[in-house]
C-alpha cells in the first residue's frame, strides 16, 4: 500500500509530498524498500527475460526514485544497486528495444541507469560501489571487443551489454551535481576506460563508434584536469585506425576521421603539446576524408579543414615551415596569399557537396529519388559559378621557381572528388581540366599542370599516391563513355574534347619523364593499367588511337605482348565489330612503336637504325634468316612442339596455328608491296618468298598421304590446319586481294597447293574405307579435308590454270564421287557404323560447292562433269534422305559424347541442305534442259517430293535444327519459293511467316542474326517478287515485311540500313530503267513511295549507346581511305541510323528532272510527304524542339527541300496550296501571335529575294503594305521584327535600285534617316535581328545545297547534332554520283554560312536553361554557399532514428520554443512548418496527427526535417488541457492571432521557455483557447491583405524567438 501511494506522485524526480506524508505517518519507508527490493530481487532471478512486464518494473524504478532522497543505508543502496538495477540492465536489451522503437523498454533503460548512478554516487554509499560499476562497464566493452574479433568462450555473457555500458558511461559523466565525486572515481579508471574505448572504435558498428567518440571521448577527456598523455594516447591509436583504414580495399566511414572531429577542440588547438596541426597524418586523415565515398566522411573533413584554417588564421603560428616535402605548410607572413587560396578550395569542396544531400538509405523511396535527380540537375547552377576557382589551386600547386603554397595532393583530391560526382557533367568537365590545364615549368614554358607534377617525382619502380592517382583514379574516370561524348560544337567526325586532349597529355607525360627507366615503367603501368580496367569499347578505342599517338620507346617485352594478347582476346571480344578492328590496328601500331627487339634477325635488320619504327625493307633485305626461321616454325607447328611464346627471347615460337597463319600471309604481303614499290622505281632486288621451302614439312606431310594413311593423325591435321588458316587469312573472296599487286603472292601459293587438291580428293575417298583409323577420327579428318578442299579449289581454280592438272583433279573427283555414293549400297556397313553416311552427305556438300565454284575454267565442257552428274542423279534417293532430326539423327548418335554428337547433327543438316539447294539450282539451269535424259534432274526427283514439301521440310528444320545451319535451309527456300508461288500462294505467306518468326528468334545470336537477317530480305527483295509486285497478294507480302523490317530498324541499329542498300537494286530496276518506268504499275508506285517515306523520316529518339557507336564509326571514317579499317568495312555495312536517310536521298538525287516519268513519281512522293506532316499534326503527339515528331518533321521537310527542283509550274499551284494550308494550320497565328506572324515575315523577305528579276519589283510592291502597318505594332516583338525586315528590303531595293518603289515608299527611308528614332531598345533589338544568319548570309538560291538542308541549317537552327549529316556522308555511299553534276549541288558555292553561329529567330532571346558546363572562364566574386550545420554529423539510418527517438523523449534539445500547430489542416503549411523549426533550433512540434508526416505534401516541403525535430501529438479536443499542464510548468502561452489586445511583434520580447499557438489557415485560433493565452502578437503590416500565409506567420514569430535567444550574441 506505500508504494502504491507512492507510485501515485506526479513526479519520479524529487523528494514528493506523499512520500513525508507516510513518514510522518510513522511508517518505515527503509523497510518498505528493504521489502520491495527482497521481492523483486527473487522475482528478477526466477526470468530471463522481461519484455512482457515492462509497465510493472517501470513502477518498481519510479518508486525507487521518489524515496532515494530518504536512503541513508550504504547497504541498502548496494542492493538497489546491484540486484535491481544493474540485474534488471543485464535482462534488458537496449538494442532489441531501439529496433523495435519500444518507447517503454527504453523509457525504463533510461529511468534504470538514472537510479543506478544515484546510487553509486550516493554521499551515502560504499567507496567500493562506483569501482564495481565501472569494472562492469569496463568488462562489457571487453567483451564486446572479444565477441567482434571472435575470441569469445561458450559461455554465455551475463553482463550488461555494450549499449548498456555506452549509455552508463554518458549519464555518469553527463551527471550534474557529482562532477567532483565522478572526476575523483574516474581518476584511476579513466586510462583504462579511454583504452577500451579507442579498441572498441576498430571493431564497433556505425551506432557505437557515434556514441563513444562524440558522446563519451570529449567528455571523458574534459573531466581530466590534465589530459595531455590521455590525447597522446587517443592520437597514437587514431594513427592506428587510419593505417588500418588505408589498408583496407573498402571503408565505409573513417573511425579516424571521426574521432579527430569529435575532439577537435583538444587538438585543433595553439597549444603547441597538444596540437596536431603539424603532423602529416592529420592532414593526410583529412584528405583521405575528402575523397571518400560516403558523403558524410566528406562532410566531416571539410569540417575540420575548416576549424583548422580558423585557429590558424586567428592565432600567429606557423607550421612545417622547416620541413621540405610535407602536405601542409602556413607561414604567417604569407596570409594575405594563402587565406583565398584555402577559402576557394574550401568553397569548392563545400558547394561540391549540394548534390548529396538526399543520400541516406532512408529516404531513397520513390519520392525521394524522383527529388534527388532533380536535385542532381538543379545543383549545377550552383556549382558552375565555383569551378573557376580551381585555377586558384592549380596556381598555388604550381612550383615555378620553388613557390609552390600548397601541395599537389590538395589539386588531387578536388579531381577524386570531382570524379566521383553523380554529375557526369561535372565529371566530364574535371577530367578535361585534368588533361588540359597548364602551368610553367623550371624554364618558363607552358606544360600540361598534371602532367609535370606527375613527372617530377616518378621513381625507378613505385609511385607515391599522387603518382598512382592517374593509374587509378584517371582511367577509372575516363572507362566512362559518357565522357567521349561528342560536343556539339564538333562535327560528327571529330572525337570529344576529351579523346583530342588524351593525345597530347601523354605525349607531354612520356616527354616529362627523363630518364629512361622511368619511361619504361611508365609505359608498362600504363598498358598494365588498361588490361586491368577492362575499358569499355568508346574509351579503348580514343585510349588506344591516343598511345598509338606517342613517341617511339622501346618499353614493352613478351610479357606485354601477352598482357594485350589478353585484352584483344578477351576485353574487346564483344565490342562492336568495327571498334574491335580499330582498336587492334591502334594496339598494333602503339606495338611497332614500343615494342623491344626480340629476334636476332630484327636486332640485326634495326641495328643501324636509332628510330625502333625501322623501315620495313631493313627487315625484308634479311630474307635468308625469314625464311629459316618461318621454315622452322612451321616444322614445330606440323610436328606439335609448340612453346610459350617468350620461351625463347631469340627464337620465340607461336602458340597456335592460325598465329603462324597470320604471319605467313602479312610477311607474304610484305614482300608483295615491296617488290611492287622496287618494280615501279625500276629496281627488283627482292626476290618473292619461296614457299615450297617455307611450307615443305606440311606439303610432304599431305603429300605422304597418296601413299600411305598411317601417317601420325596429329601431323596430318596440323598441316592441314595450316593450309587451311593461310588460305583463309588470304581473303580470296575479297574483291581487292583479287587485283594486283595482291595476285601475284596468290598465284605462287596457288602453283605450290594446286599438285595437293587430288592427293586430298584421294585422302578424302580413302577416309571412306579405313578400317584402321577410328570412326571418329576419320569423320575428323574427312571434314578438315574438305574443308581445306574447298579453300584450296577457290585458290586454284580461280586464275589461269594447267589443265592437265585440273583434268587430273576433276577424274579424282569422279573417283570420289563414284566411291563414296557406291558405299550406299553396302547398308550393312552403314547400319554398322552410322557416321560413314555422315561423311559421305558432307563429301556430296563438297562437290556441290566445287561444282559452282567460281572458276576460270567451265565444267561443263569437261569430260568427267556428265558422269558425275549422271552419279549425282542415280544416287540422290540414298545420300537425300530429309530426317526427322529429333529422332533418326540423335538416335543414331546415341553412344557418343554429347558435344560432337551435337558437331556431327549440324554438320549433317547442313550438308544435307547445301547439297539439296545445289540440286535445286541444277533442276533450273537452262543447261539442264538441254541435257541427255540420262543426266537430267528435276525437282520432284530431289528428296522424292513436291516442292511444297520440301518447302514444309525445310521449315521444320529450321524450328528444331541449330541456329547456325540455318544459312543452306534458307538458301533452299530462296530458291524454292518462285516455283510454287503462282499455285500456292497461301502457302508461301505461311513459308515467308515462319521465315520472320525464324528472324526474330535468331536477334538472341548476333553471330547468325545478320546471315538470316540478309537471307530474308534476299528472299522478300529476290527478282521474282519484283516482277510480280503487279499482283496484289505480292504487293501486299512485300509491303507488310518491309514494314516489319523497317520497324525492326527502330530497335535493331543496322536493320534499316541494310534493307535499304539491298533495295537500290529494286530501285534501280523500277524507276530509273526506262523500260520499267515507262510501265510501272500503282502497286510497284505505292511500293516504292512508301519505302523512300520510310526512309527518308527513318530514325527514333537517339540512345545514348547509339550516339556512341555513330560518333565512333564517324571518328574511324574520318581517318581515311588509307585506315585498314575503312578499307575491310565498307561504308555502306555501317550501321548508323543517320545512313538510311543518305541512301534513300542519294536515290532520290539519281532522278532526272528532264524525265517525265521521274517527275511524275515525284510528285505524287511530295504529296505523300505532306499528307504524313499533315498526320503527325493531327496526331497530337507532343512536339517541341529535338523531339522525335519534331525530328521526323524536319526530315520531311528536308526530303522536299532536295526535290523542289522537280516541281513545275503545273504542279506548283497544287503543291503551294496545300503546303500553305498546312502551314497556316500548325502556325496558329490566334494563339501565337508573335511567332508566326514573325515567320511569315521571314518568308515574305526571302521570297523578295528568291524571285527572279522581272517580278521582283511586283512581289516587293505587294509585300511592303503589308509590312509597313506591322512596323508600327503594339506589340515590341512584331514591331522589331517587322522593322528588320523592312530594312533589309529598303537596302534591297537601293542596292537594285528599283526606282519605283524607292518613290512610292519613301517614307521608309525617313523611318531609318531619323536619328532620334534610332536610339533604344528597339534600335538594339533591331540589330540584333539583323546579325542573325537568317537575314545576314542566308540566301534560299545560292545557298541551295545538300550541304546547307542536312548540316548548315540544322547547325543553325539549333536542331540537336545527331541530326546533322555531312555532305561527305553523301559522297562516301555514292561516289560516282557526286562525280556527275546533279540537279542539286553537293556543297555550298561560298562559306558565309558556314562561319555563322547558331541562333534562334525570336526577336528577344531568352535565358538558357541548358545545365551544361560551358564557359566558366570568368570567377565569380559571389556564389551560392549554403550553410552547414557542422556541428550535427549522424551515422547512418539507425543513429538518425536513435536521434529521434531521443528528441522525441525529451532528452536532446533544452526547453525552449514550443509550436504547437495542431489547428492547421494543410500537410504542405506544416510541412513548411517543420522545415523552419528545425532550421531555427524550435525545441519541439506538436501536431494534431503524426500520421500527416507520411503526406507526400509535407514531405516534399519538410525535406526530412521531420527527422530531425521532436515532435508530440496533441488532438484538437485535448490543446486546452495540454496548454493548461505546460503553464503549471512554467511555459509562458503566446498565440499568433490579431485581437484587440495583442502585442506589436517589433516590441514583444519572448521568454525562454516559450509556447507558441498557431490558428487554423480559416478561422484561427478558437475563443476558448484564446482565453488561455498569455499574450498574443500581432505581425506589422502595411498592405490591404487582412493577414499571412499561417506558415509564414509562424516563420516570422519563430525568426524573431530564434533571434532574442539564439542569435543574439552571436557574429
Amino acid at each position: 500500500e506505500s508504494a502504491t501511494v507512492i507510485h501515485c506522485g506526479q513526479s519520479p524526480i524529487s523528494r514528493m509530498p506523499e512520500v513525508d506524508s507516510l513518514t510522518n505517518h510513522g511508517i518505515n519507508l527503509a523497510k518498505v524498500v528493504s521489502d520491495i527490493i527482497a521481492h523483486y530481487r527473487q522475482l528478477l532471478q526466477a526470468v530471463d527475460s522481461i519484455e512482457e512486464n515492462y509497465y510493472q518494473w517501470i513502477e518498481v524504478i519510479e518508486i525507487l526514485q521518489a524515496v532515494m532522497s530518504i536512503i541513508y543505508e550504504p547497504q541498502l543502496l548496494e542492493d538497489i544497486a546491484k540486484d535491481i538495477c544493474l540485474t534488471l540492465l543485464c535482462k534488458l536489451r537496449w538494442r532489441s528495444n531501439f529496433q523495435t522503437g519500444n518507447d517503454i523498454g527504453i523509457r525504463l533503460h533510461h529511468d534504470t541507469s538514472k537510479v543506478l548512478i544515484a546510487c553509486s554516487w550516493h554521499p551515502s554509499s560504499k567507496d567500493t560501489l562506483p569501482t564495481e560499476l565501472l569494472q562492469c562497464i569496463v568488462d562489457s566493452i571487453s567483451h564486446y571487443i572479444a565477441d567482434m574479433q571472435g575470441k569469445l568462450m561458450l559461455e554465455k555473457w551475463k553482463g550488461i551489454e555494450i549499449t548498456t555500458a555506452i549509455g552508463l558511461i554518458d549519464s555518469i559523466v553527463s551527471c550534474q551535481g557529482n562532477e567532483e565525486a565522478i572526476r575523483s572515481s574516474l581518476t584511476n579508471w579513466n586510462d583504462k576506460i579511454i583504452t577500451c574505448i579507442v579498441e572498441c572504435l576498430r571493431y564497433g558498428d556505425n551506432e557505437i563508434i557515434e556514441k563513444l567518440s562524440f558522446k563519451i571521448l570529449p567528455k571523458l577527456c574534459k573531466l581530466q584536469q590534465d589530459n595531455l598523455v590521455t590525447l597522446a594516447k587517443i592520437w597514437m591509436h587514431i594513427k592506428h585506425l587510419y593505417q588500418t583504414e588505408v589498408e583496407s580495399e573498402i571503408v565505409k566511414e573513417s573511425v579516424a576521421l571521426s574521432l579527430v572531429c569529435s575532439l577537435a577542440d583538444f587538438y585543433l588547438t595553439p597549444d603547441p603539446e597538444s596540437t596536431i596541426l603539424s603532423n602529416d597524418e592529420f592532414w593526410q586523415i583529412i584528405q583521405t576524408g575528402l575523397m571518400c565515398y560516403n558523403s558524410l566522411t566528406r562532410k566531416r573533413a571539410i569540417y575540420l579543414l575548416r576549424y583548422a584554417l580558423d585557429v590558424l588564421e586567428k592565432e600567429n603560428i606557423s607550421i612545417n615551415l622547416d620541413q621540405s616535402d610535407c602536405l601542409f605548410k602556413w607561414n604567417p607572413n604569407q596570409k594575405q596569399q594563402l587565406i583565398p587560396i584555402w577559402e576557394s578550395y574550401h568553397l569548392i569542396m563545400q558547394t561540391l557537396e549540394e548534390t548529396q544531400m538526399l543520400e541516406d538509405k532512408a529516404i531513397l523511396n520513390k519520392l525521394y529519388i524522383e527529388q534527388f535527380f532533380f536535385l542532381s540537375t538543379s545543383k549545377i547552377h550552383v556549382i558552375k559559378p565555383v569551378l573557376s576557382r580551381i585555377q586558384d589551386i592549380i596556381s598555388a600547386t604550381s612550383d615555378h621557381e620553388g613557390l609552390a603554397l600548397l601541395h599537389i595532393s590538395w589539386l588531387t583530391t578536388i579531381y577524386k572528388r570531382m570524379f566521383s560526382h553523380e554529375s557526369k557533367l561535372l565529371i566530364k568537365w574535371a577530367i578535361l581540366t585534368y588533361l588540359t590545364s597548364t602551368s610553367q615549368d623550371g624554364e618558363g614554358k607552358e606544360v600540361i599542370h598534371t602532367a609535370k607534377n606527375f613527372t617530377s617525382k616518378v621513381r625507378d619502380i613505385t609511385f607515391s599516391i599522387t603518382e598512382t592517382f592517374f593509374f587509378t583514379d584517371v582511367i577509372t574516370a575516363l572507362n566512362n563513355s559518357a565522357c567521349y561524348a561528342r560536343d556539339t560544337e564538333f562535327s560528327r567526325d571529330q572525337p570529344s574534347s576529351i579523346a583530342i586532349a588524351l593525345i597530347p597529355y601523354l605525349s607531354s607525360q612520356l616527354h616529362l619523364i627523363a630518364e629512361s627507366n622511368a619511361k619504361v615503367v611508365f609505359l608498362n603501368e600504363l598498358l598494365e593499367t588498361i588490361v586491368k580496367e577492362r575499358l569499355g569499347p568508346y574509351p579503348l578505342l580514343y585510349f588506344s588511337y591516343a598511345i598509338s599517338k606517342l613517341q617511339p620507346f622501346p618499353a614493352w617485352d613478351s610479357s606485354a605482348l601477352l598482357k594485350i594478347n589478353m585484352m584483344l582476346s578477351d576485353s574487346i571480344s564483344t565490342h562492336p565489330t568495327i571498334i574491335k578492328a580499330a582498336v587492334q590496328c591502334f594496339v598494333l601500331q602503339a606495338l611497332m612503336n614500343m615494342i623491344k627487339l626480340v629476334c636476332k634477325w630484327l636486332s640485326t635488320a634495326s641495328q643501324d637504325s636509332h628510330d625502333v619504327s625501322y623501315p620495313i625493307s631493313k627487315i625484308l633485305s634479311n630474307k635468308s634468316e625469314i625464311v629459316d626461321f618461318l621454315r622452322i616454325s612451321v616444322t614445330d607447328i606440323v610436328n606439335g612442339h609448340n612453346h610459350d611464346l617468350g620461351s625463347s627471347i631469340n627464337n620465340p615460337q607461336f602458340t597456335n596455328i592460325p598465329a603462324l597463319g597470320r604471319l605467313l600471309v602479312l610477311i607474304g604481303d610484305c614482300y608483295t608491296l615491296e617488290a611492287n614499290t622496287n618494280s615501279k622505281e625500276g629496281e627488283n632486288n627482292i626476290v618473292m618468298l619461296p614457299w615450297q621451302i617455307i611450307l615443305e614439312s606440311a606439303i610432304s606431310t599431305i603429300s605422304c598421304l597418296k601413299k600411305s594413311t598411317y601417317v601420325s593423325q596429329e601431323k596430318i591435321q596440323n598441316a592441314m590446319m595450316l593450309i587451311y588458316n593461310i588460305l583463309s587469312e588470304m581473303n580470296l573472296d575479297d574483291p581487292v586481294v583479287q587485283q594486283y599487286p595482291y595476285c601475284i603472292m596468290n598465284k605462287q601459293l596457288q602453283l605450290v597447293l594446286a599438285p595437293m587438291v587430288t592427293t586430298l580428293l584421294q585422302f578424302a575417298r580413302l577416309q571412306m574405307h579405313s578400317p584402321g583409323i577410328e570412326i571418329v577420327n576419320r569423320f575428323e579428318n574427312c571434314r578438315l579435308c574438305l574443308k581445306v578442299m574447298e579453300k584450296m579449289i577457290a585458290l586454284s581454280w580461280k586464275y589461269s590454270i594447267d589443265y592437265d592438272g585440273f583434268s587430273e583433279s576433276m577424274g579424282a573427283m569422279f573417283t570420289l564421287t563414284t566411291s563414296c555414293f557406291k558405299s550406299l549400297s553396302d547398308m550393312e556397313l552403314i547400319e554398322e557404323n552410322p557416321l560413314e553416311k555422315i561423311n559421305i552427305v558432307m563429301v556430296a556438300a563438297w562437290i556441290s560447292k566445287a561444282l559452282v565454284a567460281n572458276s576460270s575454267a567451265d565444267f561443263a565442257k569437261t569430260p568427267n562433269y556428265q558422269q558425275i552428274l549422271t552419279c549425282i542423279k542415280d544416287f540422290i534417293p540414298k545420300v537425300v534422305v530429309i530426317h526427322d532430326y529429333r529422332k533418326d539423327i540423335l538416335d543414331i548418335h546415341s553412344h557418343l559424347d554429347k558435344a560432337f554428337k551435337s558437331l556431327v547433327t549440324a554438320e549433317y543438316i547442313k550438308c544435307q541442305w547445301v547439297y539439296v539447294s545445289f540440286l535445286i539450282k541444277l533442276a533450273m539451269e537452262k543447261q539442264n534442259n538441254d541435257a541427255e535424259k540420262s543426266c537430267k534432274i528435276l525437282i520432284p526427283e530431289i528428296c522424292r517430293k513436291s516442292p511444297v514439301e520440301l518447302l514444309d521440310h525445310a521449315i521444320d528444320t529450321l524450328d528444331i535444327a541449330p541456329i547456325n545451319t540455318a544459312e543452306s535451309v534458307l538458301k533452299c527456300i530462296q530458291l524454292l519459293l518462285p516455283t510454287v508461288f503462282d499455285n500456292n500462294e497461301l502457302t508461301c505467306m505461311r513459308i515467308i511467316g515462319s521465315l520472320w518468326r525464324h528472324v526474330n528468334y535468331c536477334k538472341q545470336s548476333h553471330d547468325n542474326f545478320w546471315p538470316t537477317l540478309a537471307s530474308f530480305i534476299t528472299t522478300i527483295l529476290q527478282p521474282y517478287f519484283i516482277r510480280h509486285i503487279d499482283s496484289d497478294s505480292v504487293y501486299c507480302m512485300m509491303t507488310e515485311y518491309t514494314a516489319k523490317l523497317l520497324e525492326l530498324g527502330n530497335s535493331q541499329q543496322g536493320v534499316s540500313n541494310y534493307f535499304v542498300s539491298q533495295f537500290e537494286s529494286v530501285w534501280s530496276e523500277l524507276i530509273l530503267e526506262s523500260d520499267r518506268s515507262d510501265s510501272l504499275h500503282e502497286n510497284a508506285k505505292k511500293y516504292m513511295e512508301m519505302i523512300m517515306r520510310r526512309a527518308c523520316t527513318h530514325g527514333s529518339s537517339y540512345r545514348k549507346d547509339i550516339m556512341h557507336s555513330q560518333d565512333s564509326t564517324s571518328f574511324i571514317r574520318s581517318l581515311g581511305p588509307t585506315f585498314p579499317v575503312n578499307q575491310l568495312f565498307s561504308v555502306q555495312n555501317d550501321r548508323c541510323d543517320y545512313l538510311v536517310r543518305v541512301h534513300a536521298i542519294n536515290m532520290l538525287c539519281q532522278l532526272s528532272i528532264d524525265n517525265e516519268k521521274h517527275k511524275k513519281f515525284v510528285e505524287g512522293y511530295l504529296l505523300g510527304l505532306l499528307d504524313q506532316d499533315e498526320g503527325m499534326h493531327n496526331s497530337k503527339k507532343r512536339s517541341f524542339i529535338n523531339s522525335h515528331v519534331h525530328f521526323t518533321r524536319c526530315r520531311i521537310w528536308q526530303t522536299i527541300m532536295v526535290l523542289l527542283p522537280f516541281i513545275d509550274e503545273m504542279f506548283a499551284e497544287t503543291f503551294l496550296r496545300k503546303s500553305l494550308k498546312l502551314l497556316h494550320g500548325q502556325i496558329q497565328p490566334s494563339t501565337n501571335t508573335v511567332s508566326s506572324l514573325c515567320s511569315y515575315l521571314g518568308m515574305i523577305f526571302h521570297v523578295s529575294l528568291a524571285t527572279t528579276e522581272e517580278h521582283q519589283e511586283s512581289v516587293i510592291e505587294s509585300a511592303l503594305p503589308l509590312i509597313l502597318p506591322l512596323a508600327l505594332a503594339n506589340n515590341f516583338g512584331i514591331r522589331c521584327f517587322a522593322q528588320a525586315v523592312l530594312q533589309k528590303i529598303w537596302q534591297f531595293c537601293l542596292q537594285n535600285n528599283l526606282t519605283s518603289i524607292l518613290d512610292r515608299f519613301s517614307v521608309i527611308e525617313l523611318l531609318f534617316a531619323d536619328k532620334a528614332n534610332n536610339i533604344g531598345e528597339s534600335t538594339k533589338q533591331r540589330q540584333k535581328i539583323l546579325e542573325n544568319f537568317y537575314f545576314s548570309a542566308f540566301h534560299p538560291v545560292t545557298h541551295y545545297s545538300i550541304q546547307t538542308i542536312f548540316q548548315t541549317l540544322p547547325r543553325l537552327t539549333l536542331v540537336c547534332d545527331e541530326e546533322w549529316i555531312s555532305p561527305e556522308s553523301f559522297i562516301c555511299l555514292s561516289p560516282s554520283l557526286w562525280n556527275t553534276e546533279r540537279y542539286i549541288a553537293i556543297f555550298n558555292s561560298d562559306s558565309s554560312l558556314e562561319v555563322c553561329q547558331a541562333g534562334n529567330f525570336k526577336s528577344k532571346s531568352t535565358a538558357s536553361n541548358d545545365p551544361k558546363i560551358t564557359d566558366i572562364s570568368e570567377q565569380s566574386e559571389n556564389v551560392q554557399q549554403k550553410i552547414t550545420p557542422w556541428k550535427i554529423f549522424p551515422i547512418d539510418d539507425d543513429s538518425i532514428l536513435a536521434k529521434q527517438v531521443t528528441l522525441s523523449n525529451g532528452k536532446s534539445r533544452e526547453d525552449g520554443l514550443i509550436v504547437v500547430a495542431s489547428l492547421i489542416d494543410k500537410a504542405a503549411n506544416l510541412g513548411g512548418l517543420c522545415r523552419t523549426c528545425e532550421i531555427l533550433g524550435v525545441s519541439r512540434l506538436v501536431l494534431n496527427n503524426k500520421n500527416l508526416m507520411e503526406n507526400r505534401e509535407f514531405q516534399s516541403l519538410s525535406v526530412t526535417s521531420q527527422k530531425w525535430i521532436p515532435t508530440d501529438e496533441v488532438k484538437i479536443e485535448e490543446l486546452e488541457e495540454y496548454l493548461r499542464s505546460m503553464k503549471q510548468l512554467g511555459y509562458v502561452v503566446v498565440g499568433v492571432e490579431q485581437t484587440a489586445n495583442s502585442n506589436d511583434l517589433t516590441k514583444h520580447e519572448f521568454a525562454k521557455k516559450s509556447i507558441l499557438l498557431l490558428g487554423n489557415e480559416r478561422e484561427g485560433i478558437p475563443v476558448p483557447l484564446l482565453q488561455l493565452m498569455d499574450e498574443c502578437v500581432a505581425i506589422p503590416q502595411l498592405g490591404t491583405i487582412r493577414s499571412f500565409n499561417v506558415h509564414v506567420s509562424g516563420a516570422i514569430l519563430i525568426w524573431e524567438y530564434s533571434k532574442q535567444h539564439h542569435f543574439s550574441g552571436s557574429t
